[in-house]
Parts: structure tokens; sequence; C-alpha cells
């Protein structure tokens, strides 16, 4: 019996050393394949993000586009863009950015004014602030619900999440 004993307590000690030491390098190769897998969706999208900005720079310098912006600008006083003028130029330039947009397999196209102003977009937008006006407008929603969440007293899991 002593002799089973003795032998089984290095049998066990090597054992839980082994399990340990194999445990240990598992955990190492997973976190390292997660990390490998991880840098390459951050590059894969880096790549893309890279690509769409090169699209819009090569966009923003063809003439059609330039044409468009200009003529845009110069039509645009009506917020509800119902006048015949706004149209032409719609007309006249939507087949150019449809072409692009299906080129491209984008989901929609904007130009934009310098102030954030969308003037043209092919699909239609029904919220036609603009693009700062919108950050605005929720950047303040934020503030306000961060006031109220703060003077409330109220723990957050407690917290209706429309506040």
């Amino acid at each position: 019996l002593w002799f089973l004993f003795i032998s089984l307590v290095p049998l066990c000690i090597a054992t839980s050393i082994s399990y340990n030491s194999s445990r240990r390098v598992l955990q190492e190769e997973v976190a390292n394949r997660l990390i490998a897998l991880s840098d390459n969706k951050a590059n894969q999208i880096e790549t893309y993000l890279s690509e769409q900005e090169n699209n819009v720079t090569e966009l923003s310098h063809m003439s059609a586009v330039i044409d468009a912006t200009v003529k845009f600008h110069e039509v645009i006083d009506d917020p509800g863009r119902n006048f015949p003028e706004y149209k032409s130029v719609v007309e006249e330039f939507r087949p150019f950015f449809i072409y692009y947009q299906d080129s491209f397999k984008y989901d929609n196209l904007f130009l934009i004014e310098p102030e954030g102003e969308i003037i043209f977009s092919i699909e239609e937008v029904k919220d036609l602030r603009s693009l700062y006006e919108i950050a605005l407008y929720e950047n303040y929603e934020l503030d306000r619900k961060s006031t109220r969440l703060n003077s409330s007293h109220i723990p957050l899991s407690r917290m209706p999440s429309s506040a």
C-alpha cells in the first residue's frame, strides 16, 4: 500500500505540472491567434476605409461633380427643393451619380456643402437638416440625458432606456 502511495504522489504532481503547463501554453496560443485575427480585421477595415476615402476624393475632383455642386448651390433657395430650377439640375446630374453609385455599390450618394448642408442625394432624405445640426442635436440630447441622469440619483440599472 505504501508503495502505491509513494508512486502515486509523484505521478499526481507530474500530471498537475503537465496540466498547468499545457493549459498556460494553450491559453497563450489562443490569445495570440485572437490578437492576430483582430489585427487582420483592423487592417481590412483600414484598407476598406482608405479605398472609400480615395473613391470620394476622386469623385470630388471630377469636373461633373464640381459643376453639379456649383449648379446646386446656385439654385438652392427653398428648403423643400420644389423649384423647377432645382429639379432641372437634379435631372441633369442624377444619371451620372446613379452610374457612380451602381459602379461602387453605394447605398446613397450625397453632395454636401462645406457648412454641412445636404444639397443633393440620390435617395430621398427625409431629414434635410445639415449634418452639423444633426450632430449638434444628438450631442445636446446626450448631454441633456446625462444631466438628467446625474441629477436623478437613480442607479443606472433602474434607468429606463428611453430616458
